[in-house]
């Protein structure tokens, strides 16, 4: 079988039985990369349809990282949520273009638009899926991956 996948059964080629042959292979393509075996990554999904225009945009970002491999398919439910985060801050914006930062209560008072309370809410979830996924420089930097303590004997 090779490159297309292991038998996990150990049951001989001419089983009568080839269901069982299909239940208990592996058939998801692999390459092989010298002793290891790696399965390839698929392509990068269509955007949820839940999603606007401009969410469809956050989630198209993602094909660059899906590309060099900080996105994977486990993270797909909090990229669904930054692109969510992205469209809901779009929605706010526009309520507050049209209907002004302020407005008048029922007592009279001015208070500030509560769209704005969302906008913000939805800019901080941004910003936290931004540093996860490395969107952000300073969640970029590098740390160096061995202290670079001097070690001392002890006399």
């Amino acid at each position: 079988m090779g490159a297309w996948g292991e038998c996990i059964g150990g049951h001989l080629p001419d089983n009568p039985a080839p269901s069982a042959h299909f239940l208990c292979c592996d058939w998801t393509p692999k390459m092989t990369d010298g002793p290891n075996i790696i399965p390839f990554r698929g392509t990068f999904p269509p955007s949820p349809k839940h999603l606007n225009a401009t969410g469809k945009r956050a989630w198209n970002l993602g094909l660059l990282l899906w590309s060099d491999g900080t996105l994977k398919e486990r993270d797909l439910v909090n990229w669904t949520l930054f692109a969510e985060a992205v469209q809901e801050k779009h929605h706010c914006e526009a309520i507050v273009k049209k209907d002004g930062e302020y407005h008048r209560a029922k007592n009279g008072a001015f208070v500030q638009h509560p769209a704005i309370l969302r906008r913000q809410q939805a800019e901080n979830v941004i910003r936290k899926y931004s540093l996860l996924f490395g969107l952000l420089p300073e969640a970029r930097k590098k740390r160096p991956a061995v202290s670079q303590a001097v070690a001392q004997r002890p006399k």
